[in-house]
């Protein structure tokens, strides 16, 4: 897992900053993290969300959108023309942008000295 120093520090981590987060998906330290990483758990979360009240419409990404908020606060911005992909999601600790939808993507393991294992 890679995120910025915005997420890292909400998380008590900085060592991880600019890093690789490398954990063992079982270990119960990191179950919010795994939620997060996992795409079919991370969809239930976005599916199940039971209160959603209409926001503002703006642009995200340069591509108009509308605002829908939750209760505790976080923002989904979904997309108004074309496809409703979801755009954005703001929250306390940062934001989560999603950009190309439908492009073609290369995974790589990162350096190992970019890498923080937290096995132990």
């Amino acid at each position: 897992l890679r995120a910025g120093d915005r997420l890292w520090s909400a998380v008590k981590m900085p060592v991880a900053s600019g890093k690789a987060l490398k954990f063992p998906v079982t270990d119960p330290r990191f179950a919010s993290l795994v939620t997060w990483t996992d795409f079919s758990t991370f969809l239930d979360r976005l599916v199940d969300k039971p209160k959603l009240s209409m926001g503002r419409k703006d642009t995200v990404n340069g591509r108009p959108a509308v605002e829908l908020i939750e209760r505790q606060g976080a923002r989904y911005w979904v997309a108004t023309t074309g496809k409703p992909y979801l755009l954005r999601i703001e929250s306390k600790h940062g934001n989560l942008n999603f950009v190309e939808y439908q492009s073609p993507m290369e995974l790589g393991e990162p350096d190992p000295k970019d890498v923080v294992d937290l096995k132990s």
